[in-house]
């Protein structure tokens, strides 16, 4: 063996003895020929495995195989859970003329900063703007009552599930059309 093969053969035991590549170190640190020829013959056998695996994936893989599966079930349907909210609590034609009325007056003039000498009175004086409007919920709060003092029952099924009040928005106010299952619905699929 001359020079080249014996700088061929030092090459090969030296990247035997630190590659990670299963099996090489085994053949190049082998003490006689028969375990070299072992260790070479697992190495050629798991590397043809491998490559099998490989093959076998990339045909699976590039096959484009697509499982559907359909089930139509026929039942009833339940009526969705839907609320409708308008941001405003009472109509504003309802209001004219009651303390309500004054309450928003005050309170557009507090967000918009125009100066007002009853802003104090109300308690929106100095204050941010999420402060106001907690205190515009709390004088709702108080004056709305006495709006609602004139509510009249909404009953379903002789049952009183709620109440209408005149200056509050109600059912045909909010909903212009209602289907379900492709029949109309009305106020009585409305429960409070």
């Amino acid at each position: 063996m001359g020079k080249l093969g014996k700088g061929i053969t030092n090459i090969l035991r030296d990247y035997s003895g630190w590659t990670g590549t299963h099996g090489v170190p085994h053949i190049g640190m082998a003490q006689n020929m028969c375990l070299r020829v072992f260790w070479s013959i697992v190495f050629v056998f798991s590397f043809g495995m491998f490559i099998w695996q490989m093959s076998v994936l990339f045909k699976k893989y590039y096959s484009y195989e697509v499982n559907v599966e359909t089930e139509l079930k026929f039942s009833e349907r339940v009526f969705p859970a839907v609320t409708t909210c308008h941001l405003n609590p009472w109509k504003a034609s309802e209001v004219e003329g009651t303390p309500i009325e004054v309450l928003i007056e005050k309170y557009k003039n507090a967000l918009t900063g125009v100066s007002d000498s009853e802003l104090t009175e109300w308690g929106f004086q100095g204050l941010s703007n999420p402060e106001i409007q907690k205190r515009a919920m709390r004088w709702s709060t108080i004056l709305g009552a006495e709006l609602n003092l004139g509510a009249t029952p909404f009953i379903v099924d002789n049952i009183t599930v709620g109440y209408n009040y005149s200056a509050a928005y109600n059912y045909s106010d909010l909903v212009m059309n209602c289907a379900y299952n492709t029949e109309g619905c009305n106020i009585s699929y409305v429960l409070v």
